[in-house]
């Protein structure tokens, strides 16, 4: 029928009709334009690098003026640099005309704080004006005092070029379809092609012209075919609705489409079929699934690692939480996500720690991304422990983001201190074995020539005398090295760790002494019934022996002479204390007592300096404490813990 015999009902039905597939070829293009950004997003979030946003971005001051734009925004409009645009006011690239209800809008803006689909004309560097759709929101400080506006813009010249070219004629539109892009098609009430531009056809696989007379049943597997049957129903009842379904061309290759179907009526109501647009989204699938398939790797191996894997925003509210995170700090994810990292600092580091990460954001200090620094968390219980964290930044349209890597180095730590009391002990270990041990050899080098001497001479006395010394001191050299291996062995679990009364050891530790005790007079008094315990019982014969023994030494010229043996149990521990009124020790000396290779009263102490840290090596060994009280004068306090048996 010629336009000149339609009926004005009917052009005007036709408009609308024709109004809406342009407004969905819109909406395809803009999901396109969508799929493309949110793809191009996800790859910057796993590169931690954005560069550009597919949007016209610009950052507006509260007083109208530009602070920023994208490169997208200047390219667009053909700005070169953005010194061109920067702050310069808005109002001066609106066409004159519009300035007028683009203040009002502004003033709207900034009381409603958005505004949407607002359209200008838009002056371009070439001085051009171009048709513009801009959206637009506040920006505000943590107090919600605006600070700027950000500025979404589209150019919408080919949207008025298609509307206008609507407006115009019919024909213009037909000319358009054909030549369009989008697949647009008419099938009718059994699935058959009555028409299809060439993009359906290209889409479809097909010569040109072949598609018209064809049934999609030929273009899909039964599930499918069985999907757009029950759609087409929903067409009948006059629906119109946007689907996706998978075709396969006849050359063997599977597509996928996102399809809008709109019902068509002839004059009496009857269903005379669908009219469809559609576009071929199988690179957007492709991109969906591939960053399905990147997301599901990402987060595998989030999950896997050891180590606590967090992000955060630029504000520091985590985002992300991990297994590692969880058994580290001892929050599970529905726990952490969405609060603020700060929970994880202690109170004395979090202040210095915000401030660094403040300055790394805004570029005013050293950047925290690529760095390996030592610092202390927090766990959910409030212990504090030793960290080593690692960071990276990331930039988004949503804005900063941080991910932290970070390790529990308590044990490191612990190894490290381990390692220096070691490596301090060697140095003392060598320097008594060169000092305490070079001194007999060298005398018995020196009996043992003299010795020599005197069996070639034939003094019978002085050979025996050389020997005896040389005997003597041998004895002297062999007492010094077993008291190096028990030191050495003080420290190690590898004797039997069993359940064991205190009370049986002290008494075979007190009959070892007998003489001692006798010969100086000193009363000894023990606590009885003591409770059962685990450790090692040759371990634990040590502590007493060198305890008592050391009190017997260090009575000095008390007239009453005094060991007190005493215990009392805390919290699944043994408390047992020797306590003496010798000659003290003095304050100064309180940190270094239990130090390995020191000796502070030569002549009561001719060893090796060890018999203390040998007792604190033990101690700790089955899992104790060591400590002492004292004064120069009024005697010394140990005090030593044992686990308690389970028994008790």
């Amino acid at each position: 029928m010629e336009d000149g015999q339609k009926s004005k009902d009917q052009l005007i039905a036709e408009l609308a009709e024709l109004r809406l597939r342009i407004e969905e070829l819109q909406r395809k293009y803009e999901d396109h334009q969508l799929a493309l950004k949110i793809v191009k997003e996800s790859e910057e979030f796993f590169r931690n690098i954005v560069e550009n946003s597919p949007d016209l971005v610009a950052i507006i001051d509260v007083n109208g003026r530009i602070v920023t734009a994208n490169h997208q925004f200047r390219e667009s409009f053909g700005y070169q640099d953005l010194r061109d645009i920067a702050r310069r006011n808005i109002f001066e690239f609106i066409l004159p005309e519009e300035v007028e209800r683009a203040r009002e809008d502004y003033a709207l803006l900034k009381k409603k704080g958005i505004v949407r689909n607002l359209e200008y004309h838009v002056l371009k560097g070439d001085g051009t004006y171009v048709p513009v759709e801009f959206s637009a929101s506040k920006m505000t400080d943590a107090e919600g005092n605006a600070i700027g506006f950000f500025a979404i813009a589209r150019d919408i010249t080919k949207r008025k070029m298609l509307e206008k070219a609507l407006r115009e004629s019919e024909e213009r539109y037909r000319e358009l379809v054909e030549n369009q892009g989008e697949g647009i098609s008419f099938v009718d009430g059994e699935e058959n092609f009555v028409f299809a531009n060439p993009a359906s056809e290209e889409i479809f696989g097909v010569p040109p012209g072949t598609l018209p007379g064809r049934n999609l049943r030929e273009f899909t597997d039964e599930s499918t075919f069985k999907m757009i049957r029950e759609q087409t129903r929903a067409r009948m009842s006059g629906k119109k609705s946007t689907y996706e379904i998978k075709i396969i061309r006849p050359d063997g290759e599977k597509r996928w489409i996102r399809l809008t179907a709109m019902p068509r009526f002839d004059e009496n109501g009857s269903f005379t079929g669908a009219f469809g647009v559609f576009s071929d989204i199988t690179q957007r699938k492709f991109m969906e699934e591939a960053l399905k398939e990147s997301e599901e790797k990402y987060r595998a191996f989030i999950q896997s690692a050891s180590d606590a894997i967090i992000s955060c925003d630029s504000e520091g509210i985590i985002i992300s939480w991990n297994k590692g995170a969880r058994d580290i700090f001892g929050y599970e994810e529905e726990e952490a996500l969405g609060r603020s990292i700060r929970m994880l600092m202690p109170e004395e580091k979090m202040e210095s720690y915000i401030e660094t990460l403040r300055s790394s954001i805004s570029g005013s200090g050293e950047t925290l991304a690529g760095r390996l620094i030592e610092t202390y968390g927090r766990r959910k219980d409030g212990s504090i422990f030793p960290l080593e964290l690692s960071s990276a930044s990331w930039e988004t349209a949503r804005g900063t983001f941080y991910t932290g890597i970070i390790r529990d180095i308590t044990q490191r730590k612990i190894m490290e201190q381990e390692l220096r009391l070691a490596n301090r002990e060697l140095n003392a270990y060598a320097h008594t074995v060169s000092h305490d041990l070079r001194s007999p050899i060298a005398t018995i080098e020196g009996y043992a020539q003299l010795a020599t001497k005197a069996c070639e001479e034939g003094d019978r006395e002085l050979e025996k005398k050389s020997l005896e010394t040389i005997r003597r001191l041998t004895g002297r050299a062999i007492h010094l090295i077993d008291s190096l291996l028990e030191y050495a062995k003080s420290g190690k679990l590898e004797g039997e760790m069993t359940e064991v009364n205190p009370g049986e050891i002290i008494a075979e530790t007190l009959m070892e002494y007998n003489e001692s005790i006798h010969n100086s007079g000193v009363e000894v008094t023990v606590k009885e019934r003591f409770p059962n315990v685990i450790a090692d019982p040759v371990k634990l014969h040590q502590v007493f022996s060198n305890l008592l023994g050391n009190a017997l030494k260090f009575m000095g010229d008390n007239p009453h002479p005094q060991v007190e043996i005493d215990w009392e149990t805390r919290e699944g521990m043994l408390e047992v204390s020797v306590r003496d009124n010798g000659i003290g020790i003095h304050p100064d000396l309180k940190e270094k007592i239990f130090e390995p290779f020191r000796r502070f009263n030569h002549k009561r102490d001719p060893g090796l300096g060890i018999g203390l840290s040998t007792v604190k090596r033990a101690v700790e060994a089955w899992g104790g404490s060591i400590w002492m009280e004292s004064a120069p004068g009024r005697g010394s306090s140990f005090f030593f813990t044992i686990p308690l048996a389970k028994s008790l």
